[in-house]
């Protein structure tokens, strides 16, 4: 296996233009001199990927009714009922590979083309909305001035990025998000960067992933 470094600097052009084994325009994937394809046809491996997966998670949840009612009327309380499967990591890194930033979407060499998980998917699998206000986040200058004003206390252990506690300071005004919007457009992101020969983690949706894949 030939780990990767910054000074790294390859060459992988064509005598008659464009990548070997990729397009001889190089105009039509401008972004595969990134891509771990274009590294594995001059032999370097890519490491394992890690994959950052939370959703097993929810079921470690110990609500109160209170709380409960709250998470339902932020519209997310669909994702408490998702049966949850083993992580199969060979399709998740394999996806990834064939993962294309260009077209956003995942590349086989068969006749089923290109595919890409979709809002309806999103909406079918995860039971998240996919219409309402963007999902958009604001910058916070001072974390343990807000935790408290919020929590009205800093809690010695985090259990989630305190950025995202802004989405939920309306219960009303939460119920009116895109969330499902939000969850493609992160998984597209993941992939994004996930496909890069330099990455080597995977944060987006598994359970998006492997059910739309099927």
């Amino acid at each position: 296996m030939v780990s990767y470094g910054v000074s790294m600097i390859m060459d992988c052009t064509h005598p008659d233009g464009g990548y070997p084994g990729g397009p001889r325009d190089p105009n039509l994937l401008q972004l595969h001199k990134d891509h771990s394809s274009y590294y594995n046809w001059e032999g370097h491996e890519k490491m394992e990927i890690r994959i950052d997966e939370r959703a097993h998670q929810l079921g470690d949840w110990n609500l109160t009714k209170k709380q409960i009612l709250l998470v339902n009327a932020s519209r997310l309380g669909g994702l408490s009922i998702i049966q949850l499967s083993q992580i199969d990591h060979p399709l998740i890194t394999d996806n990834t590979n064939r993962w294309r930033s260009e077209t956003n979407s995942l590349s086989f060499n068969i006749q089923i083309g290109e595919m890409t998980p979709t809002l309806f998917d999103v909406y079918e699998i995860l039971t998240l909305v996919v219409d309402g206000a963007p999902v958009t986040y604001r910058p916070i200058n001072d974390y343990r001035e807000y935790i408290e004003s919020q929590l009205g206390e800093v809690p010695l252990e985090a259990t989630m990025l305190t950025r995202y506690l802004q989405f939920f300071e309306d219960t009303e005004q939460a119920s009116g998000y895109a969330w499902g919007v939000a969850s493609l457009a992160y998984l597209y992101r993941s992939l994004e960067k996930s496909c890069t020969f330099k990455c080597r983690h995977f944060s987006g949706s598994t359970t998006l992933m492997q059910s739309a894949m099927e």
